[in-house]
């Protein structure tokens, strides 16, 4: 699983982070999903869904390495006549498209109140706290609030908040489906999954200075 991580400069601030399930899991593509954690009134709000394209861009142009620097020469007068057209051209074709969007926009506009959000906030929701001072391989407190036949956000709360000692980790998933309980694929896939959350949740922790709901 790999992530993409960025944060806001406050500390009371949410962090974001684009998580990838790779092709190995039960889905024909890579997955990607949208990691936000928000610290909040003494607890740190977990939630993830799948990442809408803004997003999956946006995480790739992050990772993707600088390009190489390229080698500058003096424009002629007539690579610069040839630029200036091929711009003009550019802008045409921009505002074209622009409008044609807007049109085929208003055509296909959903009726008021019809669109859906991105992400059900409580499709699974569970609550989990670590025990000040607990032993190791003790288990962490917790309780689901709302839960689906795959049941996987309860466990999952349960384990960050142990390995992190967080005293309470609200954990939302709005997960695309796994594939069949207790096939090799979708342990695999939720085992990426939870390597994913704790390299997150390390990297806000990290980057509240190590009290990630202070």
């Amino acid at each position: 699983m790999n992530s993409t991580h960025a944060s806001g400069s406050s500390t009371s601030a949410p962090s974001v982070s684009l998580l990838t399930l790779p092709a190995a899991s039960p889905y024909a593509e890579p997955q990607f999903l949208l990691l936000t954690c928000t610290p909040h009134a003494g607890a740190l709000l977990v939630h993830v869904c799948a990442a809408p394209p803004a997003a999956i861009v946006a995480g790739e142009r992050a990772a993707a390495p600088p390009p190489p620097p390229q080698q500058t020469h003096a424009e002629t007068p007539a690579e610069r006549d040839q630029r200036l057209v091929d711009e003009a051209a550019d802008g045409d074709l921009e505002r074209a498209l622009a409008a044609a969007q807007l049109e085929a926009g208003r055509d296909a506009a959903p009726a008021p109140g019809s669109a859906q959000p991105v992400g059900a906030l409580a499709r699974e929701w569970a609550v989990a706290m670590a025990r000040p001072g607990q032993r190791p391989g003790t288990e962490a407190l917790g309780t689901a609030l709302f839960r689906t036949p795959a049941d996987v956000a309860l466990p999952i709360a349960k384990r960050l908040a142990r390995r992190l000692q967080l005293p309470q980790l609200l954990l939302s998933l709005d997960l695309p489906p796994l594939g069949e309980p207790g096939a090799p694929e979708t342990s695999a896939a939720m085992l990426g999954l939870e390597r994913g959350l704790l390299d997150a949740l390390r990297a806000h922790v990290a980057a509240q200075g190590g009290a990630s709901i202070a």
